[in-house]
């Protein structure tokens, strides 16, 4: 399975600190997602396994930071033609969606909501 970058619209993730108490209080608020390790470029740029993130908003911290993005499903776009691809570890039909569970080459999870006609095997 693919992914697609740039994203749908602009990046409406949370940026938080790299603190496990504040990551689990902060994922239980938002619901279904993962949060992908990246770093500070600028105010409103991300460095990610995915690639460059650019936010809708601007963060104080300074460059270099290391931050984790909150992505939901529906801001990882299924895309056969983009170089970056993942492994399908898990699917879960809905109606007329499958939320597939997917591993990037580095070992990242993230979830993609994704209409039923792109039906991928595990593996």
């Amino acid at each position: 399975m693919a992914l697609a970058m740039p994203f749908r619209r602009a990046l409406r993730p949370l940026l938080v600190t790299a603190v496990a108490a504040i990551e689990q209080d902060v994922a239980s608020f938002v619901g279904q997602g993962y949060f992908v390790r990246g770093q500070m470029l600028t105010p409103d740029t991300v460095q990610t396994e995915l690639g460059v993130i650019r936010g809708n908003r601007a963060y104080q911290w300074p460059t270099g930071s290391a931050v984790d993005v909150l992505l939901r499903p529906d801001d990882v776009i299924h895309d056969d033609t983009s170089s970056t691809r993942a492994k399908v570890l898990n699917k879960a039909f809905r109606g007329a969606d499958i939320l597939y569970t997917l591993e990037l080459a580095g070992g990242t999870r993230v979830l993609s909501l994704v209409p039923s006609h792109h039906n991928h095997a595990l593996g």
